[in-house]
């Protein structure tokens, strides 16, 4: 059976976006024993750093050249030879660099040789994770496309402006369904990043998700803590080493399995 393409998207930066598509791979890859391929979809390259720090593969760093089989820019190249850097058992990484950026105002022919490359990934992964740039454009509309073999997942936290946002990819979502003839599915809304104790401003944005996007709110929530900001800063998944850390990893573990029940 081929793998399922999961989305991660946001047209607001600063929500947590990168964090979720990293630690939802490692969890799937590390606990859950899936084979995993995450894309790094954003010219800023902000997951590829999360993976490896400063210790960037050539695969990856060496952008457009023929040897950089793992850079993100040769799934969007017509005849292209294309290969995932292997992060660890299970879980592989094709990263970005800056070079993707040339592509944000492309027609749509990329578009379509980027979905031609999914359709082979799912055939040797479980999961295909693709993070998502912060704005419309061919690189959304691409990573669309290719969540027609899965879903979206729109990660966001609980303020006006990612509300905001959150509702316009729920839009596009459904913009490209009727467009495109696609049966892109909204896999939901994540709150992440949620004070605690929360604030009254917190719970009337968590109340508003809630009655705004229904069952396509998650029950799962990812509170604001260091043990994960930590976990990115090593190049790491959430420990539940620790009873400090337990709940973190426990919130990553039921974000995973909620999102798991969806697909």
């Amino acid at each position: 059976m081929p793998g399922k393409v999961i989305a991660v998207s946001n047209e607001k930066g600063g929500v947590g976006k990168t964090t979720i598509s990293v630690q939802l791979s490692m969890e799937l890859a590390m606990e859950k024993g899936a084979s995993v391929c995450l894309i790094d979809n954003d010219p800023s390259g902000d997951a590829t750093t999360a993976v490896f720090g400063d210790n960037i593969p050539a695969s990856i760093a060496l952008g457009n050249k023929p040897e950089a089989r793992a850079n993100t820019l040769k799934l969007f190249t017509e005849e292209s030879d294309f290969y995932p850097e292997q992060v660890s058992e299970n879980f592989y990484m094709f990263g970005a660099s800056d070079g993707l950026s040339v592509l944000k105002s492309a027609d749509l022919e990329p578009a379509y040789t980027f979905l031609e490359a999914i359709e082979v990934l799912i055939e040797k992964f479980d999961y295909v994770i693709i993070d998502c740039p912060p704005s419309f454009g061919l690189l959304f509309t691409a990573a669309m496309f290719a969540a027609a073999h899965g879903g979206v997942l729109i990660p966001t936290v609980p303020d006006e402006l990612a509300f905001k946002a959150a509702k316009k990819v729920v839009e596009r979502v459904e913009m490209t369904n009727k467009r495109m003839n696609t049966n892109i599915k909204l896999l939901g809304v994540l709150a992440n990043k949620v004070k605690r104790p929360a604030p009254l401003s917190v719970q009337h944005y968590l109340e508003q998700m809630e009655n705004k996007f229904g069952d396509h709110f998650f029950k799962a929530k990812i509170d604001e803590t260091v043990r994960i900001s930590d976990a990115i800063a090593f190049q790491s998944k959430v420990s539940s080493a620790g009873k400090s850390s337990l709940k973190a990893a426990e919130q990553i573990t039921a974000m995973t399995n909620e999102l798991v029940a969806r697909l």
